[in-house]
Formats: structure tokens, C-alpha cells, sequence
């Protein structure tokens, strides 16, 4: 009997202290050198990656000393302005380069991840995150030398997870569109960083944060940012200056946020935004009085995990990865 007791009371401290152990990993920062590695078993429909609490999208702001290049050229948000990866301006570039590479002119020190920039007006729109204050932050350097000219930031709580920030700003003249790890929507001012308003996709919406945070880049079309939630609507116009949703994708199926982001095309006259959910493929009408009801979707092009955008090619085709 006392043999028996002592194997019971071992079984439970041992199941006591593997509780206590992940617990603590949990809630805890990995160390420098360790990275976070997730089975690859995930199903559709499991959510890798709670929400969290409240967060106040507007945060906070802080000015410096740097200011806009007076340099032209744009490459306004993911894949560029015609979202061929291309850039069309008629620069000549050089054909050669000096054995150590070609000069650098600046450089910035950015947290871990990977986000990319976006330029506009002489300037350049990094999402960034500030791990030690725990901080997505939205960075606003100059072209010229790499000085910062703003920052606007709030305080969401991110581990290490295959890197943190991953997502590129939507620029235009007037607006900066973000996308967060964590399904954190703003829209400020490009010139100024005034906060004009925040969206959490999570707490409005329902969205599952994907499986290695949100991957998504936003698009801006005119005056509307064009947002997939992927939760109880499929996807979202919102006004730019005033944050009111314009209209609204039913998602009767339930298809849920990818990494996926959503790109324009044209067929045959017809403008639609494109998206990759996981779930399946829709193309959603992008003008007109249909604006924002779905053209077609299909089921066949369904994966679990979907990172690669659409890429229209010509006579109407479409590539799709994973």
C-alpha cells in the first residue's frame, strides 16, 4: 500500500510540475537564441495564436527630427503599384557594381520579422515592432538619410513567433493603411502620423488570428481600404479618413484569414478584388452598384495554409501557390 502511494503521489507531482513548466512557457518571452517551433499538423479552423486583450489602436505618437526627401518614385504597398513586383519608372541602373557592392547610403536598425517597407513622397513607412516595450510600431524615416520623422505605436503583446512584424503598408498621398501581428487595423495621416482610426479585426469581427500572425497586407482602392477579416464577413471596404465600413462580403462558409493578401484585377470590364481564404478562392465585385458582392468563388484551390497572393496573368488566368 505505501509503495502504491508513493507511485501516485510521484505521477501527480510530475503531472504538477509539467502543468507548472508550460504555464510558464506560455506566458513567458523565449530566450535570444530560441524560436518557437509549431507541429505542421494545424487544420482549418484551429486558431494558432490568441487574440488578447483590449488593445487601444491609437496609442501614442512621438515627432523627430528627420524630414521628407524631395526624391521621386513610389512603391505605395505590397508588390508595388501595379502589383507586379515591378518597378516601372525609366531610371537607368548600373550594369556594373564595385567588388564590395554597390554604396550604402543609410540603414536603419528595425526589430525582428518581416515586414517590408513602403515609399511614398519622400518618405518610407516601416510597421515595425518594438519588442522591448512590446509595441507594434508604424515608422516613418526619410528617403534622404534614413531619419525618423515619426512614429506612431501601441502596446500589443507579441512573442517571438518565425519573427514578428511581416506586413507592408498601403500608401497614398494622404492616407497610411496597416495591418498588425495580430489583426490590429489604422489608418493615419501619411504626412502628419494623425491617428484617424483602428479596427480590431478579432474583437469586431470574430477573425482568427492565423498561425504565425497575420500576414496579410492591406490595399488601398482610392479613397476605401479593402480589408479580408475572414471571420463574420469575408471582406471589408472601409473609408479611409473616417473609418466607416462601406460595405461588407457575406462569409455564409465561415472561410477564415490567410496570409494571404487581396489583390485587384480587371476581366472582361469587370474590376474585383481577389482573395485567398482558407477555405477556398473568391473574387468579390470592386466598383459599381455590386460593389462588394462576390462575382464567383470556388472550392477547388483550398489548402490550410495559404501565404502567396493571386497573381493576375494575362487572357484572364490567375497563378495561385502554396
Amino acid at each position: 500500500m505505501r509503495d502504491t502511494l508513493i507511485a501516485w503521489g510521484t505521477i501527480a507531482l510530475t503531472v504538477a510540475c509539467g502543468v507548472t513548466a508550460i504555464g510558464w512557457w506560455l506566458n513567458t518571452e523565449p530566450g535570444e537564441r530560441i524560436e518557437m517551433r509549431l507541429a505542421q499538423s494545424w487544420q482549418p479552423g484551429r486558431d494558432g495564436v490568441r487574440a488578447g486583450a483590449k488593445v487601444n489602436i491609437k496609442g501614442q505618437f512621438q515627432q523627430f527630427d528627420g524630414a521628407p526627401s524631395t526624391l521621386l518614385g513610389s512603391w505605395p504597398r505590397f508588390r508595388g503599384s501595379s502589383f507586379d513586383n515591378i518597378a516601372h519608372a525609366s531610371i537607368p541602373l548600373s550594369s556594373t557594381w564595385p567588388e564590395n557592392g554597390p554604396p550604402v547610403l543609410w540603414s536603419v536598425s528595425l526589430g525582428e520579422g518581416y515586414a517590408g517597407p513602403a515609399v511614398h513622397g519622400g518618405r518610407v513607412y516601416v510597421l515595425d515592432y518594438d519588442a522591448a516595450n512590446q509595441k507594434d510600431a508604424l515608422r516613418c524615416f526619410s528617403l534622404d538619410d534614413g531619419k525618423e520623422i515619426w512614429r506612431r505605436s501601441y502596446k500589443v503583446k507579441v512573442k517571438r513567433n518565425h519573427g514578428m512584424s511581416r506586413t507592408v503598408p498601403a500608401v497614398t498621398d494622404k492616407y497610411v493603411v496597416t495591418i498588425g501581428p495580430k489583426c490590429h487595423v489604422s489608418s493615419v495621416s501619411a504626412v502628419s502620423g494623425n491617428f484617424l482610426w483602428g479596427i480590431d479585426l478579432a474583437a469586431t469581427y470574430g477573425t482568427k488570428v492565423p498561425m504565425w500572425y497575420a500576414g496579410q497586407c492591406p490595399l488601398i482602392d482610392g479613397e476605401t481600404a479593402v480589408i479580408a477579416p475572414g471571420g463574420s464577413v469575408l471582406l471589408i471596404g472601409v473609408d479611409c479618413a473616417t473609418g466607416m465600413v462601406l460595405w461588407e462580403t457575406p462569409n455564409p462558409d465561415g472561410w477564415q484569414m490567410s496570409h494571404s493578401s487581396v489583390i485587384r484585377m480587371e476581366f472582361r470590364g469587370q474590376k474585383m478584388f481577389v482573395y485567398c481564404a482558407i477555405g477556398g478562392v473568391v473574387g468579390v465585385a470592386a466598383d459599381g452598384d455590386r460593389v462588394g458582392e462576390i462575382l464567383w468563388q470556388t472550392t477547388e484551390w483550398n489548402h490550410p495554409i495559404v501565404a502567396p497572393s493571386p497573381v493576375p496573368l494575362d487572357d484572364g488566368m490567375i497563378l495561385f501557390a502554396a
